[in-house]
This record gives structure tokens, C-alpha cells and sequence, in this order.
């Protein structure tokens, strides 16, 4: 396989892998949430206290408060349920998409690697298609040198204008 090609599946697979640990970074930022508002309404029904048997306000706010956190619970219940499934699901994803990435890399050259961090510091998606003798970086026309290099694949070949890897 060629090293652009190699680099341009390896680049598409770590971005899978990141999506996948901020979807379990949102995990875990969800139920911090979820446990802080079940402390918030706990703390709240602590500071109101039993009502007396007069004070009807009271008697109302308190049931109130008593079904906001009966509704919490449930809510952090649901939450766990899905996080259970969900999270086992993205954590074999997870194992998947680095043993792939490992795989990968052991075919890409260091200087490949190199090549990728120096264009990857100035650009968000430094790896990108050919098409129409165009680059879908920057969409601009190669130039016919540009072009030839890129149909040798012998080494890689960058844009001239916008400077990312072509495949």
C-alpha cells in the first residue's frame, strides 16, 4: 500500500478513535451532571425540612422538591441503563479502532509521520483526495508536476498552494 494512502486511513481512524473517546469523555461529563443535580435536590429537601401539619406552603414545596429528586432518580436510573449498553458497545469500538491504528502505523515510515505533524500544525485535515487533478484541501488545480509526482506515488506529494499531503 502506498504510504499516502496508508497515512490518509490511518488519519480517517484516528479521528474515528478521538470521536469515540469524546463520546465516552460525554459519559462521564453526563453523569457528573446527573449526580450533582441528585445532590443539589437531596441538600434542597434536607434544607426544607418536614413541614408542620399547618403549614400547607411548606407541606407543598416539600412534595414538590420529593418528586423533582423521585424524577431525578429515575432520570440518573435511565442514564445508567444506556450507559451500560452504549458504553460497552464504544469501548470494543474503541479496542477495534487502536489495534487498527497500531496495525497501520507499523506500515507508515517515520518521516511520513513527520511530514503529517508538520502540516497537521497549520491545517485541520492534513491528508486529502485528488479529484478532477484538484485538491480537496484547498480545491485549487495541481499543476502538471504536481499531478505526475502524485501518479508515481513513489514519495509523497503536498499541494503547492495549501501545502497538505495529496493521495
Amino acid at each position: 500500500m502506498l504510504q499516502s494512502r496508508a497515512l490518509l486511513e490511518w488519519h480517517l481512524k484516528k479521528t474515528e478513535w478521538e470521536e469515540i473517546q469524546g463520546k465516552l469523555k460525554n459519559f462521564r461529563e453526563q453523569a457528573e451532571q446527573l449526580q450533582e443535580k441528585l445532590l443539589a435536590l437531596k441538600n434542597k429537601i434536607e434544607s426544607l425540612g418536614e413541614p408542620d401539619q399547618q403549614d400547607i406552603d411548606g407541606k407543598i414545596a416539600y412534595a414538590l422538591a420529593s418528586q423533582e429528586l423521585w424524577m431525578a432518580e429515575k432520570e440518573w436510573e435511565r442514564f445508567q441503563d444506556q450507559r451500560f449498553n452504549d458504553e460497552m458497545m464504544y469501548r470494543e469500538q474503541e479496542e477495534i479502532c487502536r489495534q487498527e491504528l497500531d496495525e497501520l502505523e507499523s506500515t507508515i515510515s517515520r518521516e511520513t509521520f513527520q511530514t503529517y505533524e508538520e502540516v497537521s500544525e497549520f491545517c485541520d485535515n492534513p491528508v486529502v483526495e485528488v479529484k478532477r487533478r484538484s485538491c480537496m484541501g484547498c480545491f485549487l488545480p495541481l499543476s502538471m508536476i504536481t499531478m505526475n509526482a502524485w501518479r508515481k506515488g513513489k514519495k509523497l506529494v503536498r499541494c503547492e498552494v495549501c501545502g497538505r499531503i495529496l493521495v
